[in-house]
């Protein structure tokens, strides 16, 4: 069973509309999906992860957010841990850095294994929270699967946000832009492909 196969509780929010609108759906059973991210209107979507072992699992020690950037992350334990993603060029030799230039923030693949060296142990932490963002080639390939005009540059950033509270684990989307854009085609797509991408995990 995946991290997703359970019923899970999505949160639909609307820019222009303050009412919010519960959906729920499954995909463990034959019941069909109910769950539909094509309004434009549509620009955040908050899923809450039932099988929280199975997703921290792979979010941890697995793969499954390796396309992504560690923005800023807190961590509360015995004391509060704070992260700061942006990269340090000085830290990085120059064959490193050649690599390495391309990411504003430090690679989540990169960076997993610290943070895990912190969580793992007998006691759940009280909370914690990631802000990850999608690298800049995996922005690219989005853009071009999704047929959106925005260019890279447009955008400041894809972002999936992990909060856990030791009872609750939530994602949720979001989509910063450099200009404002009335259209709402890049925060619709972003939400599909997230919703997409957690049902794979």
């Amino acid at each position: 069973m995946t991290a997703l196969q359970a019923v899970h509780r999505i949160t639909k929010r609307k820019r222009l509309n303050s009412q919010s609108i519960q959906v729920t759906m499954k995909t463990g059973g034959r019941q069909p999906s109910v769950f539909n991210v094509t309004e434009k209107r549509v620009h955040m979507i908050s899923i809450e992860i039932e099988h929280i072992k199975s997703f921290m699992a792979g979010f941890l020690t697995g793969d499954v957010c390796d396309q992504f950037m560690l923005c800023e992350g807190r961590l509360s334990m015995g004391t509060v841990y704070e992260f700061d993603g942006k990269m340090m060029k000085d830290f990085y030799d120059t064959d490193e850095w050649e690599i390495l230039k391309e990411y504003p923030y430090i690679p989540w693949k990169m960076e997993k294994q610290r943070i895990f060296a912190l969580i793992k142990g007998k006691k759940t932490p009280l909370s914690f929270q990631f802000v990850l963002m999608l690298a800049p080639k995996r922005m690219e390939a989005f853009l071009l699967k999704y047929n959106i005009s925005d260019r890279p540059q447009e955008i400041g950033g894809l972002f999936l946000n992990i909060y856990f509270d030791r009872e609750h684990l939530k994602c949720t989307t979001g989509v910063s832009r450099n200009t404002f854009v009335p259209d709402k085609t890049l925060e619709t797509a972003w939400d599909e492909e997230i919703t997409i991408f957690l049902k794979g995990r």
